[in-house]
């Protein structure tokens, strides 16, 4: 199960539910596109890139980044609801 927890500027936003067990992070889809991601670590002093499988562009990573800096609360807090809630 993979859900999508924000779409903004042409980008999905989610993460797969054997992501459990790792620390909190997001994976960005280009659309609806789940065959490739870049992944996203939501540190508390901002977010870091783990990986771009999706090879987004420079232009396009900025974009991600900016958006995850603005909705990194609200995507930390879905994490938790999904993955701590649901136990």
């Amino acid at each position: 199960m993979s859900p999508t927890v924000m779409r903004i500027g042409g980008f999905e936003f989610g993460w797969f539910a054997g992501d459990a067990g790792e620390p909190v992070h997001v994976h960005v889809f280009r659309g609806s596109n789940r065959s490739s991601s870049a992944k996203f670590w939501l540190r508390r002093h901002g977010v870091e890139m783990d990986h771009n499988k999706a090879q987004f562009t420079s232009g396009e990573l900025r974009k991600i980044e900016k958006i995850l800096s603005v909705n990194r609360d609200l995507l930390v807090a879905r994490w938790h609801d999904f993955f701590l809630d649901g136990e």
